[in-house]
């Protein structure tokens, strides 16, 4: 008898003082999935769903200030590396618990920061902030001024990258010295940045901008629409505006539409098992890119309407929208 597969839909909504979700643009809400548990990430908070308990809770680091808000935040293994206004936090997921790391004097200053398995790397001010994970001890460099606004930060081990609003500055970690690599033209502060099998990426309105560090070379792709959604799977970019979805094929620089025909309005989507999954009035659009082969999938009638759905997470035979 053939198996078969199953798809558990969980939807939850999180209440309080502020709504969770800032807004439904691609920085509105940020998903990091490690194992069988996924983190939703704002600007105000961290909500943590365990596909085991399937239940969701709410993560606070113990001095976060009421109307404290995140910086920046990286998965590294099976910790989460917190930047806030009052400081530096690691969140074990094995743990359970938060460790804060002392910073140089009281606390850093708005930054970026890029995580490896010997050091972690904080862009603040004019500086950028090297910490021995195993000496605990801070080390700073001078950001050249090439680097104007810090968008995002990353390590390989052997370089750390800061994405700026004018291109990418390279920090060879041996050697302790710069290199600079241009923008065809110059991106907006609030463009999102990515990483995902060693592609670099900044998406800024109907933008997107990818740097190869292995060829040293930027690439672009344009949509008619404002991103409003994006996933990065394998050697595939899905994103999507509000009237299609996407996908950019990394190694040979295609970008390939879904059938339109099919969408009356996107607001959030992911991938399971290569198929786009994308939230419709009444039913959930099951469409892959390979066959072009569309199915549906009727929601519960209490399921909420498609332009509330904000963010949407594959975890295992689950999937999370929030």
């Amino acid at each position: 008898m053939a198996k078969r597969n199953t798809l558990l839909l969980l939807f939850f909504l999180f209440t309080g003082s502020k709504s969770v979700i800032a807004s439904s643009e691609v920085v509105g809400c940020r998903v990091f999935s490690h194992e069988n548990t996924a983190y939703f990430v704002t600007s105000e908070r961290i909500i943590e769903y365990s596909s085991d308990a399937r239940n969701a809770r709410q993560l606070v680091p113990d001095i976060m200030h009421p109307g404290d808000s995140i910086e920046d935040i990286v998965l590294f293994e099976d910790y989460l590396f917190i930047v806030t206004e009052s400081g530096i936090h690691s969140f074990s997921s094995a743990a359970k618990s938060f460790e804060k790391i002392e910073f140089v004097g009281s606390k850093p200053s708005k930054g970026r920061l890029a995580v490896d398995y010997d050091y972690l790397w904080l862009s603040a001010g004019r500086k950028l902030w090297r910490y021995d994970r195993l000496g605990r001890e801070w080390f700073s460099f001078v950001i050249p001024d090439t680097l104007d606004t810090i968008i995002g930060a990353h390590s390989d081990e052997d370089y750390v990258y800061l994405a700026s609003t004018e291109g990418i500055g390279r920090f060879s970690i041996i050697d302790e010295k710069w290199r600079f690599f241009p923008l065809p033209a110059k991106v907006s502060g609030q463009s999102t940045w990515r990483v995902s099998g060693g592609t670099l990426f900044l998406i800024d309105a109907h933008t997107i901008r990818l740097f190869s560090p292995a060829q040293e070379s930027w690439e672009t792709v344009l949509t008619s629409l404002p991103i409003n959604d994006l996933f990065i799977a394998d050697d595939f970019l899905y994103l999507s505006t509000k009237k299609n979805v996407y996908r950019y094929d990394i190694t040979t620089s295609v970008l390939r539409p879904a059938d339109a025909e099919i969408f009356s309005g996107i607001n959030a989507f992911t991938v399971c098992n290569d198929t786009l999954l994308i939230p419709q009035q009444n039913s959930l659009v099951k469409y892959d890119f390979a066959s072009r082969r569309t199915s549906f999938l009727s929601l519960p009638r209490d399921f909420p309407a498609t332009n509330e759905i904000i963010r949407m997470a594959p975890i295992g035979n689950q999937v999370v929208f929030v």
